[in-house]
């Protein structure tokens, strides 16, 4: 595996190495060209499954060595290249990290799941619609849908197939059980996919997608967010168990083991505990100031570390929790070093150029179905990228720039491009990391998951393109 490593990263450094001798369109400034491939070389090691912090850093200085950065002198450019790390949005990020920890620390966020399929799971469909219930309630506090969906959802997902005497190992040999746990598994996985689209904090890119909006003109609050997405996630929520089984025709004789299982969970962990209650409490303030957030002239990111700030108070999280959290400190260091390569790149006319590009290409076009165009191709590229942060990252703004320049709405076809970033992960068992652990299951094939990944996105595009750009006529 390092042999393999180390041929990718000194292929990708000669690729750099050579495009240095492409000649630049005459549109735009050598040091932005060369910046753009050094930025497609970096897309291309973290799509072929490098890690992302090594590759950003190296990235990073290749970039301050060649003088590529905006800049006069070289204190300037390494100033520009590590401008991302204080941005509030980055900020914003990893403070919701932490509240998640908090969450999984107090065993709220397990208690809330536990309690809904206790009381939901009198059907299949029952359990299905529980099971995501408890994702959504999770999602405003959970920015990671790694960690909600394979962290917090995928040990009770497979304790409730335990409950049903379903596992992948075994399952194969009986079609009825191959079918419940590929119903089950894939269903929560699917749901996850949409939740991350309900709450700006959902999903660890969204924060970044409303700040490259907020660049075009289009303002994506806490609250806006919300108000905008409730039509399109909630019918997309209501209708995916209900087609996956249609798709799947899963049947379960008797649902009352999971519902004892969830029940005795319950009963070991007794009443609330003291954390909890504080934890509820942290958790419900931070809602309403987000909420009332641009009211007050608050930002969200204030909002975020004041909930983290008081949960140190009270004793929720402690300091080595923060200090150790491993993920929030990886994903802080590369989204910032990301960040400043984005805005390196919008700096130098690249965004805008291949903007102008793609508006170029929809000449001509109905303006209605150049939208449709957008957030279709938009979603499609990502059959070749294994980031939703990176997908957003390099190609938000560009899509949306060309959709604005064209004369579509800001507001409206940056929503749409946002819900395309969440729901685009339904395709691949490689678009978004919450996949490979549920694809480990071993319940469905790569080409089944791809399959029925492909169906989703034809319903979804119908969903939110359809029905959602509908919903949001009514608010803009």
């Amino acid at each position: 595996m390092q042999r393999v490593r180390m041929l990718q990263c000194f292929g990708l450094t000669g690729f750099v190495l050579a495009a240095l001798f492409i000649p630049a369109p005459a549109a735009i400034d050598a040091a932005g060209w060369h910046l753009l491939w050094l930025f497609v070389a970096t897309i291309a090691a973290m799509t072929s499954g490098l890690p992302p912090g090594p590759v950003l850093l190296l990235a990073t200085m290749l970039g301050l060595a060649f003088g590529i950065y905006p800049g006069a002198n070289s204190s300037e450019q390494l100033s520009f290249a590590l401008s991302g790390f204080s941005a509030p949005v980055i900020w914003l990020i990893l403070g919701a990290f932490f509240l998640s920890q908090a969450l999984r620390n107090s065993g709220l966020g397990e208690r809330i799941a536990l309690n809904l399929v206790a009381v939901a799971a009198r059907s299949l469909w029952g359990l299905c619609y529980a099971l995501g219930a408890a994702d959504l309630l999770l999602s405003p506090f959970i920015p990671s849908n790694t960690a909600r969906g394979a962290g917090t959802m995928l040990p009770i997902v497979n304790s409730v197939l335990d409950a049903l005497g379903v596992s992948g190992e075994t399952a194969h040999a009986t079609p009825h059980k191959a079918r419940l746990g590929a119903y089950l598994s894939f269903s929560v996985f699917q749901m996850n996919v949409i939740t991350s689209a309900f709450f700006l904090t959902a999903m660890a890119a969204n924060p970044l997608a409303a700040a490259i909006a907020a660049r075009h003109g289009a303002e994506l609050s806490f609250v806006q967010w919300f108000l905008y997405s409730t039509v399109p996630c909630l019918l997309a929520l209501a209708l995916l168990p209900l087609w996956l089984g249609w798709r799947f025709k899963p049947a379960v004789d008797n649902l009352s083991g999971v519902r004892q299982w969830a029940r005795t969970e319950l009963q070991k962990k007794g009443p609330l505990t003291r954390n909890e209650w504080l934890n509820l409490g942290v958790f419900a303030l931070a809602v309403v100031f987000w909420a009332a957030g641009p009211s007050l002239g608050l930002e969200s990111t204030w909002v975020a570390l004041s909930a983290v700030a008081l949960l140190l108070l009270v004793g929720v999280l402690r300091w080595d929790h923060i200090a150790s959290h491993k993920i929030a400190w990886d994903t802080f260091f590369w989204f910032s070093l990301m960040l400043a390569f984005a805005d390196a790149l919008a700096e130098w006319g690249i965004t805008a150029w291949l903007g102008q590009t793609l508006v170029e290409a929809l000449e001509g076009v109905p303006l209605a179905f150049a939208g449709t165009l957008v957030v279709a191709s938009y979603a499609l590229v990502h059959y070749g990228v294994a980031s939703q942060t990176a997908h957003v990252l390099a190609l938000f703004g560009v899509f949306l720039g060309a959709a604005t320049d064209i004369g579509l709405p800001a507001t409206a076809i940056a929503m749409q491009l946002a819900w395309a970033s969440n729901y685009l992960g339904c395709t691949t068992t490689y678009g978004t990391s919450v996949a490979p652990p549920y694809f480990a299951l071993g319940f469905l094939s790569q080409g089944r998951w791809m399959g029925e990944g492909a169906l989703l996105l034809l319903i979804h595009w119908v969903v939110f393109i359809g029905i959602g750009g509908l919903w949001l006529r009514l608010w803009l």
